[in-house]
């Protein structure tokens, strides 16, 4: 394996390490473990080992191909840790929970986009791809897709029915779902949750 394929293999394990812990540690999940949680997390898993597999059994990729791979991996990865630095005041809920958000960030990757970490696993999913020039991993950034598709579309009902839901209407005309928007229209007033003073 040349230096580049060895770098796109170790930051592919840098990324679906640095997911799982998320899924593990960094998420709550306020009412339990829930059938499409466990279809995420069971999915993602299966994925994870299919492009990493992919990485070493095809490793006569082209320069080029390899080189844009690691660059994706890197942005997902930087994306990913940058989100996660911007949540550590006001942890989030794992992905297709039904709790009711009780705050909203804008600032950060927030600010770019309303689901980076979404947006930082689709690169990483779509990394694989073409680090390996395999057609078929394209099936993984689908099905993945789908699911963050369907989180996204489920927080956002969320907060449609929440207190916040006048500064999140604000903030969803201001920034992208999953890519940042050319033209800002709306903007974001950032509210925390209350602290108990007793």
């Amino acid at each position: 394996m040349t230096v580049v394929r060895v770098l796109v293999l170790l930051l592919a394990m840098g990324c679906f390490g640095s997911f799982g812990w998320a899924m593990k540690r960094l998420f709550t999940k306020p009412d339990g473990e829930s059938t499409s949680m466990r279809a995420l997390t069971a999915c993602a898993t299966v994925c994870a080992v299919a492009h990493l597999t992919s990485l070493l059994w095809f490793n006569n990729s082209s320069l080029i191909t390899s080189a844009a791979g690691a660059l994706l991996y890197s942005l997902a990865v930087v994306l990913f840790w940058w989100s996660v630095r911007s949540t550590r005041t006001a942890p989030l809920s794992f992905a297709l929970s039904c709790d009711t958000p009780t705050s909203l960030s804008c600032t950060g990757p927030y600010g770019l986009v309303r689901h980076p970490f979404y947006t930082s696993y689709l690169l990483a999913w779509l990394a694989g791809t073409v680090a390996t020039e395999q057609p078929w991993l394209l099936v993984t950034v689908v099905l993945m897709g789908t699911f963050y598709y369907r989180a996204a579309g489920l927080e956002e009902t969320k907060f449609d029915s929440s207190s916040l839901r006048k500064e999140y209407t604000a903030y969803a005309e201001a920034t992208g779902r999953f890519s940042p928007r050319i033209w800002r229209s709306g903007t974001c007033r950032q509210r925390m949750p209350e602290r108990d003073e007793g």
